[in-house]
C-alpha cells in the first residue's frame, strides 16, 4: 500500500501518514502546517512505521484516512 509521510514543520517529531499525495485531509493545528517528506510502501516497511501494528495502520488510513503519530526517540 502506498502511502506518504508528512512531518509538522513547527513540531518535527509529530509525523502522519495519509493516502492523499497532498495531505489535505491531515488536521492541521494553528500556526502549523504539514511538510511533505517522501512516498513509501507500508507493507515493506521497515523497520514498521509508528507504535500500530500493520493492521491497525491500514484501518486507520482508510477511515479516517490518515495515522498521526510521534517519531520514536
Amino acid at each position: 500500500m502506498l502511502v506518504y509521510l508528512f512531518q509538522q514543520r513547527r513540531n518535527a517529531d509529530h509525523l502522519a501518514l495519509t493516502t492523499d499525495v497532498t495531505g489535505r485531509n491531515l488536521p492541521c493545528p494553528p500556526s502549523s502546517h504539514w511538510a511533505f517528506v517522501k512516498a513509501l510502501d507500508i507493507k515493506n516497511s521497515r523497520p514498521p512505521v509508528g507504535n500500530a501494528d500493520l493492521n491497525d495502520l491500514v484501518r486507520r488510513l482508510k477511515s479516517p484516512g490518515y495515522y498521526i503519530f510521534a517519531e520514536a526517540t
